[in-house]
């Protein structure tokens, strides 16, 4: 497989909690442990099983290595869900916006050059915190400052700002996550119904569900590229299901 992967090429091997840790190793020494990408916990069932005398398990995990170091920046497509947090409560003229925190996990202690005093436009108080230190240097502080970019709450009066992040500047996608819920990822039952609607009958045990492989596509290749997508356990064709399914809502040519 490392040999077939382009430079920018990455690979996804599932697999359960018993052989795991032997894959990390494999893959590892094959692929280089700098070319680790992600251990993907894919929860694979949500309801447990009674007849476990221990532990049930309703995860797979899915391990995730890039060819080389070509491979610098991945991307979950943005969603309903993650820009419902958006809003515009104070009519910024930049648009819908959401705000984190301008407190450092760190102590002042751990990032002295992080501490400086902040003063409330709104109030005139100079604000100062107790045991943490901002998340900013003082040069970026002054910028957000410029920019009116810190945010006091709508009554001005905030013990201490948030930053404001505004729609409009994204990067157009996601930080992807390693937990991927049934949801949004599928299940094997979803996988099993799927090859049960096709053949009348459960000839496949624990297909992969299409909408665990779409998500997969979906975050490492293009509708705008003839990417290759290579399944070498192509028992039901799940991904090939899948590729179909997604060529045919995007206009793609995987």
């Amino acid at each position: 497989a490392r040999t077939l992967l382009r430079e920018d090429g990455l690979i996804f091997v599932s697999i359960d909690d018993n052989e795991v840790h032997n894959l990390r190793a494999v893959m590892d020494e094959v692929f280089g442990p700098e070319n680790f990408i992600a251990n993907i916990a894919w929860e694979k069932r949500y309801t447990r099983s009674n007849n476990a005398r221990l532990f049930y398990s309703l995860k797979d995990s899915i391990i995730v290595y890039r060819s080389s170091a070509t491979v610098g920046l991945l991307r979950e497509a943005r969603t309903e869900k993650s820009d419902a947090i958006y809003k515009n409560p104070d009519e910024d003229e930049r648009g819908e916006w959401t705000s984190s925190s301008y407190v450092n996990p760190a102590t002042k202690a751990q990032r002295p050059n992080l501490v400086y005093p902040i003063t409330n436009p709104n109030t005139g108080e100079v604000v100062e915190h107790p045991t943490h230190a901002w998340k900013y240097e003082p040069a970026e502080h002054e910028r957000h400052v410029r920019e009116k970019r810190l945010w006091w709450a709508k009554d001005g009066r905030a013990k201490y700002p948030r930053l404001k992040v505004f729609l409009s500047e994204s990067d157009g996608g996601l930080v992807p996550i390693d937990l991927w819920d049934y949801q949004s990822s599928g299940t094997t039952d979803d996988g099993g119904a799927e090859v049960k609607e096709l053949f009348s009958e459960a000839v496949f045990d624990n297909p992969k569900p299409t909408k665990l492989l779409k998500r997969i596509m979906k975050l490492v290749t293009s509708s705008e590229d003839q990417d290759i997508v290579l399944d070498f356990f192509a028992g039901s064709a799940s991904t090939a299901h899948a590729i179909m399914s997604l060529n045919s809502e995007d206009g793609g040519n995987r």
